[in-house]
């Protein structure tokens, strides 16, 4: 057991590594990280670029709203670089570049940082995927490391950009909930897919049992419960933002976080219907299985139990007896011919008139 977590923990790389000096990488995620940064106050709106980490050493020193977005948690670099600039403690660092934590949020007396799990649906795979974003919030600026372009949050940049709803209006607090809100309502997204695949799933099964659709079945029942480690974590967090434990959040924030609380609730609730309705559907499945197989041993049985006289019959007349005038008889034949079909005949109106056929 010492050996595997020992093992599991080489996954971790230490804070300032850099994984293009590793010559053994196998995994391809080589690409340098890219800083997007927004800037915004309520009259103000601009976006840049390919930023450099040296030109945010500046954003602290006025009083707009900053909106730093890292596409990349694998670029050691730049994150060690960031760190460097703001004063980020190595161990968050080393939270973000693992990419393998659970949903948290911990006080660092001048910044916040949390780490968020979510489950993303792949069109072109047709599977969910398990995905995390790592934010630190500072007095004015939030800072996000994502593995993924800025486009992902595009309703939310857009917001900005038009001045929609009350993006603007408060700090980066508000920006803080509303990136999490969005991943919630993902979540409701994800949960609509995972309802049209049982849908199809229970309408099939108990016509067509096939085994496929057993795998299929338990698939999803891993991805609800993907689901679930995912978000049951958030409820915890939201809980502690809304009872004001952390001075950084704007009080009209925290009442959004209320209603985000309740979606979060709303989303555990669905999670667990759902797992519900896979073991129903799982039962449904062994019910018909067990159906068919009861059918096809009904007919066997039926055939098996006509041949039963049938059998008598011609094992009374197959015996090498000397003395059986019926052997004599010239329409011996044709009588146990015309016996057999009648008992056969009689017998089928039986098993017909009990429905078991």
């Amino acid at each position: 057991m010492f050996k595997y977590f020992k093992k599991k923990r080489n996954l971790y790389e230490p804070p300032g590594y850099n994984r293009e000096d590793d010559k053994n990488d196998n995994l391809g995620l080589r690409d340098k990280a890219e800083i997007t940064l927004i800037k915004y106050n309520e009259k103000k709106y601009e976006i840049y670029e390919d930023v450099e980490v040296e030109e945010l050493k500046s954003l602290e020193k006025n009083k707009f709203n900053y909106w730093v977005y890292v596409n990349s948690t694998y670029d050691s670099k730049v994150i060690k670089g960031i760190s460097d600039t703001f004063g980020f403690h190595d161990l968050v660092i080393e939270d973000i570049i693992s990419n393998n934590q659970r949903s948290k949020i911990e006080d660092w007396n001048d910044y916040i940082f949390m780490v968020m799990k979510f489950v993303e649906f792949i069109e072109s795979e047709a599977s969910f995927s398990n995905k995390e974003i790592n934010m630190i919030l500072k007095e004015n600026i939030l800072f996000t490391f994502h593995n993924n372009n800025l486009k992902f949050f595009e309703p939310i940049s857009t917001r900005i950009e038009n001045q929609t709803g009350n993006i603007r209006k408060y700090g980066v607090s508000y920006l803080f909930y509303a990136l999490k809100d969005f991943l919630v309502d993902h979540s409701f997204l994800v949960l609509e897919k995972i309802d049209d695949i049982l849908e199809d799933i229970e309408d099939i099964i108990v016509e067509n049992p096939e085994t496929k659709y057993l795998e299929k079945l338990y698939d999803t029942k891993k991805d609800l419960i993907m689901i679930r480690k995912s978000i049951w974590p958030l409820r915890d967090i939201l809980n502690k933002i809304v009872r004001g434990d952390f001075e950084l959040f704007d009080e009209n924030a925290i009442l959004y976080y209320r209603d985000l609380y309740d979606h979060v609730i709303q989303i555990i609730d669905i999670v667990e219907s759902f797992r519900d309705v896979v073991s129903g559907q799982i039962d449904l499945y062994m019910s018909s299985i067990s159906n068919k197989m009861n059918k096809v041993m009904q007919f066997l049985t039926v055939i098996g139990t006509i041949f039963i006289p049938l059998t008598f019959i011609a094992g009374v007349y197959g015996m090498n007896f000397k003395y059986m005038p019926e052997l004599e008889w010239k329409f011996s034949y044709p009588v146990v011919w015309g016996v057999m079909i009648i008992i056969t005949l009689i017998m089928l109106l039986i098993f017909k008139k009990k429905k078991w056929f």
